[in-house]
């Protein structure tokens, strides 16, 4: 009953939207944007819950934002990237944000399985391998799914380049 401040309605939001409660997850960006908490990763939200929602131009617009407000927001390089290749709208931006990705933190093996995505999707499949080998050397410690998910396009990748042995 008492107001909530910026990060309490910003950890609220994440909780929603871990839970699909996607309308309640906005309000409560929204909300933590409007109070001034940190604006970046709450753009990032916005983005990651539009994306859900499927609402594209929305989830790139927040992405866009929240890259323009805090320009080291690896997670915001990386999503956007993913979101541009997943559409196979404007590869060679993709592949760029996801460079940028990479290096603003390159031991996160999702930042190299983007790049590999990306690449992949311009029909680069040996740079592609590259960068799907590295995100999956990173994630070792990661969840089963995550594992198999990367390793699942490095096989589709050796299956593109007819490198059945790898």
């Amino acid at each position: 009953r008492w107001p909530l401040g910026g990060d309490e309605l910003y950890s609220r939001a994440n909780f929603f939207e871990d839970r699909g409660e996607h309308a309640r997850a906005l309000e409560d960006y929204g909300r933590a944007l409007a109070l001034g908490y940190d604006r970046s990763n709450v753009r990032l939200g916005i983005g990651n819950v539009q994306r859900a929602l499927g609402n594209q131009p929305a989830a790139e617009e927040a992405y866009r934002e929240a890259i323009r407000v805090n320009p080291k927001n690896s997670s915001a390089y990386n999503n956007l990237a993913y979101l541009l290749a997943e559409r196979a709208a404007k590869l060679d931006e993709a592949t760029a944000l996801a460079r940028q990705a990479v290096f603003l933190d390159p031991s996160n093996p999702f930042t190299h399985d983007t790049l590999g995505f990306a690449l992949f999707q311009s029909g680069k499949y040996t740079e592609a391998a590259i960068a799907f080998e590295k995100a999956r050397a990173r994630a070792l410690q990661s969840p089963k799914d995550t594992r198999q998910a990367i390793a699942a396009h490095l096989l589709e990748t050796h299956l593109r380049t007819k490198q059945t042995h790898l």
